[in-house]
Parts: structure tokens; C-alpha cells; sequence
């Protein structure tokens, strides 16, 4: 993985084989971006004082920021950082959209220009981070408290400017932590760090005590775990399907199961299982189950299957009828 899928794309869910790698699953919290107008943040641009690159002079050329906005070159500025921060407020100030990434870069090589780039277009993936001001999480426990009481949604945090959604190319210009206790010289805290994770491996209990392929494995496998697969069962147009008689809630959970609703619908059972030598029946990647607990109903399920039948009418008005027939 680029350091640049971290918080994006999910480490461990990826197939096994050929596509390893090539498929990739997003992260919890990671969302792709939307297509946004781009003349009306061209607009903010020259209001705050950007030079058009046909008024610009050689001297301004030189020495200012060339400003990008979805790769194409507006204009110049002369002090690129604090234009991109001008940029920011108004992003947290809901006065641009909150999808619009602002990245901010100094020359990399002697005689290059500063360079800033605003991106407008879809198809970026953004992550939600808390903003950091004056060494503090701008989320603070009165705001927890009106969020676990449902008077402020997610919305409403982007709207006051206490989370933001981040691009990669604006990552850059980010300084995260995970701790916040430790917030000196930050910018940004991760909301949890489970959040780095996609939803199959996100329901793995210590999942950083595993062999790496061990989460691959099981972020796959937990897709085809039983449990309900929709709470309408009697509308549900599914041709087939698998209920299990009684799911259980695991006996250690994860934050991100809570989150699923994956203790409210679990999927699953708990079994006593012994790793051990069974009367010379040991067979690989297989196991023995015992007789007594399939009949108390372990793994028991229902299958349920939709049928096509027609209704037809006859010549002389005899059709045909649906009816519960007498058992």
C-alpha cells in the first residue's frame, strides 16, 4: 500500500490470489468526493486577491504561488500558505463546499514556483478529521455530550467547522495524531483508530496480535458468516437465502461492530473448539463436530427459496388460483 491509502483503503480486505492488491475495499470513515462547481471557487479566488496569469507581471511570475484549481492555472498569489488558509476557513465557515480539497506545496527543487492546488472534481477519497486549534480538539466534551443525546448530527459538526474531510494531496499539509493528549503542534485528530480499517476487518478483536494474511483471510470469510440478512423477511426478493436460528453476539466485540449494528443482528455462533489429536480423524483444514451439539441445533439454519408460478385463465372462465392448501 502507498501511505497515501492510509485511512482510504483498507490494509488487510483485499481477494486472495491474482487480484491481491488490485481490488481494494475503502475504509470506515472514507468517502469519495463529489463534483463540485469549479467557477465559483475561482471567484473566491480573484476576491481574495488573486492575480489573473494574464495581468500577472514577471516579478509576481517569479516569486508568487501558482494557483491551480482542477489542474488548469488561474492565476498567481504572493503568499500561497496563507491564501490556502484563507481558503480553509471559508470551507469550515460552510461558505465553500466541504468536498473541495486545498493542498499547499513549497518548491521541491531549487528554482521551482510554491505551488497551490484546489481540487474541485469527483472521485477523490476524503477521510473526516477533527480539527486541532491552539493545542486543543476543537470536539470538546460538551459537544460529545449533545452528539450521544442525537441534538448534533455529522452534518451539523461539518457545518461548525469541527471535523473537515481531508484529500490526500491535502494530507500533506497535515500534522495527525492518534492521542489527544497529544495535540502540541498538530493539526488534526483521527476520530478512532479503527477507522483506518474497512468493515470486514474492522470486526476482528485484536486484529494487531494476528499474522497479516490471518486478517486478509477472515475480513473475506466474515462475508459469508449467517446471521439475518434482512429484517423483512416476508418482502424480502431475495431467490435465495439462509436465516440462522440463533445468532449470537460474540463474546469479545469490537467499537466497529457496535457501529454495524452487528450486535443489534449478529451473525454467528460461539462454539467451544479443542485443537487437538482425535482418535487418528484428523484431517487438514477441516474439523469434527459433535453429534450431540447439531442435534441441540449448533449451525442450525432455514432455507428459504422463492418459486415462479403462473396464474392462467381458461375458455369458458375457469382460471387458475393461489390458495393456502389444508396441511
Amino acid at each position: 500500500m502507498h501511505a497515501t491509502h492510509f485511512g482510504r483503503i483498507c490494509p488487510s480486505e483485499t481477494p486472495e490470489g491474482s487480484n491481491c492488491g488490485l481490488v481494494k475495499n475503502l475504509a470506515l470513515s472514507a468517502i469519495i468526493s463529489v463534483n463540485v462547481s469549479s467557477e465559483e471557487i475561482v471567484e473566491k479566488l480573484f476576491d481574495l486577491g488573486t492575480v489573473h496569469f494574464s495581468d500577472a507581471k514577471d516579478e509576481i511570475k517569479k516569486d508568487s504561488t501558482r494557483v491551480f484549481v482542477d489542474g488548469r492555472l488561474i492565476g498567481y498569489f504572493k503568499e500561497g500558505d496563507k491564501l490556502a488558509e484563507s481558503l480553509r476557513e471559508l470551507r469550515r465557515d460552510s461558505k465553500i463546499h466541504p468536498h473541495i480539497g486545498i493542498s499547499f506545496f513549497h518548491p521541491e527543487i531549487e528554482g521551482a514556483t510554491k505551488r497551490l492546488y484546489v481540487n474541485c472534481n469527483a472521485g477523490r477519497v476524503l477521510r473526516p478529521l477533527i480539527i486541532i486549534k491552539e493545542n486543543k480538539s476543537l470536539l470538546s466534551s460538551e459537544l460529545l455530550e449533545k452528539i450521544s443525546k442525537k441534538l448534533l448530527s455529522w452534518n451539523d459538526l461539518l457545518r461548525m467547522g469541527i471535523i473537515e474531510l481531508i484529500d490526500a494531496n491535502e494530507e500533506e499539509n497535515c500534522y495527525i495524531t492518534f492521542d489527544e493528549k497529544d495535540t502540541k503542534k498538530h493539526t488534526h485528530l483521527e476520530i478512532f483508530p479503527s477507522a483506518i480499517l474497512g468493515a470486514g476487518a474492522s470486526i476482528i478483536p485484536y486484529p494487531e496480535h494476528n499474522q497479516s494474511p490471518r486478517n486478509t483471510y477472515e475480513s473475506a470469510m466474515a462475508k459469508q458468516s449467517l446471521g439475518f440478512s434482512t429484517p423483512m423477511m416476508n418482502t424480502s426478493t431475495y431467490v435465495r437465502q439462509h436465516f440462522m436460528l440463533y445468532p449470537q453476539t460474540p463474546i469479545v466485540t469490537t467499537k466497529a461492530m457496535n457501529l454495524l449494528g452487528l450486535e443489534d443482528r449478529p451473525a454467528g455462533q460461539n462454539c467451544v473448539v479443542a485443537v487437538l489429536p482425535f482418535d487418528g480423524y484428523n484431517i487438514e483444514d477441516a474439523i469434527v463436530l459433535s453429534k450431540a451439539s447439531v442435534d441441540r441445533g449448533l449451525g442450525r439454519t432455514f432455507f428459504f427459496r422463492i418459486y415462479d408460478a403462473e396464474a392462467k385463465q381458461y375458455p369458458g372462465g375457469m382460471r387458475d388460483k393461489f390458495e393456502i392448501p389444508n396441511a
